[in-house]
This record gives C-alpha cells, sequence and structure tokens, in this order.
C-alpha cells in the first residue's frame, strides 16, 4: 500500500528547511532515493545550501535540477521540471513542498508532506489528505518539534 507521511512543525517554523533535511537524511539512510518538489528556486537554493551545511560529519549526495547528476540519490527540483529519465525511475519517495497536490502521486511508494502552523497551510495539508484518503494511501502523523 502507498503511504503518505505529514510532518507536522509544531514549534520554530525557522527551523523548517532543517526539518526537512532530517526527513530526506532519515529516509536517505534507508536506500531510498529520494525527488523534493518545491515550488520556488530561492526554495531549491536553500535547501540544496541547507543540506550542504546542516550537519558538519555526514554529507548527503544530491542535485538540483539546475546542474543534475544523475547519479545522485536525492533531486530537488520545480513540479515541472522533473527530468524525463526520472519518469519510469526507482524514485520511490517525493517530499512534496508545492502548493498542489502532485499529479503524478501514483508512481512514489512514499509521499511527504509537511504541515506548518499557518492556516493557509493547514487548510492546503487538509484538502490534500482528503485526496490521498481518496486514492487510499496509508496515512502516516510526525510531530516535528524544535530541534527535529
Amino acid at each position: 500500500m502507498k503511504k503518505i507521511a505529514f510532518f507536522y512543525i509544531l514549534n520554530d517554523i525557522n527551523q523548517y528547511r532543517n526539518n526537512i533535511c532530517q526527513v530526506i537524511k532519515q529516509y536517505y539512510k534507508k536506500e531510498y532515493k529520494i525527488v523534493v518538489v518545491a515550488n520556488s528556486d530561492d526554495l531549491i537554493e536553500e535547501i540544496d545550501n541547507e543540506l550542504w551545511k546542516f550537519e558538519q560529519i555526514s554529507f548527503i549526495p544530491h542535485t538540483t535540477y539546475k546542474k543534475l547528476d544523475s547519479t545522485a540519490p536525492i533531486i530537488i527540483c520545480k513540479k515541472n521540471q522533473i527530468p524525463e529519465n526520472l519518469v519510469n525511475s526507482e524514485f520511490e519517495i517525493l517530499i512534496n513542498l508545492s502548493d498542489d497536490f502532485p499529479k503524478d502521486y501514483e508512481r512514489y511508494k512514499i509521499i511527504i508532506e509537511f504541515v506548518l502552523p499557518d492556516e493557509n497551510m493547514k487548510k492546503k495539508s487538509r484538502d490534500h489528505y482528503i485526496m490521498y484518503k481518496k486514492n487510499n494511501f496509508e496515512t502516516i502523523h510526525e510531530k516535528i518539534l524544535a530541534n527535529g
């Protein structure tokens, strides 16, 4: 059964990018290949930078759609910039940071979304939740407190 994991950020919204990196690390260590989809180039760049520096003793290999390395297990891109060669690839996880429900949701074993402490973002998450339930996804809820 396909899964949707909602990660609820309960405390420090300033830790959002770090929380994303912690979740990426968690699934990367389980040897999943991950596509991270964001709305903007700014967010893509911020996550890219955060992955380089968020832990001093480890490195998480990744790439962005702007400087694509096809061997990287993690690709960060905009929803309309997912490289064509990923369409039928072994990437199993989608981290959806975009505002839209993913049109290609059926390709992934696990989809991850973050729920921020903002009413507009909560509404978007509720709408996505309904869509995932309609499509028979198993739902997982995780809470993220300050400092991950």
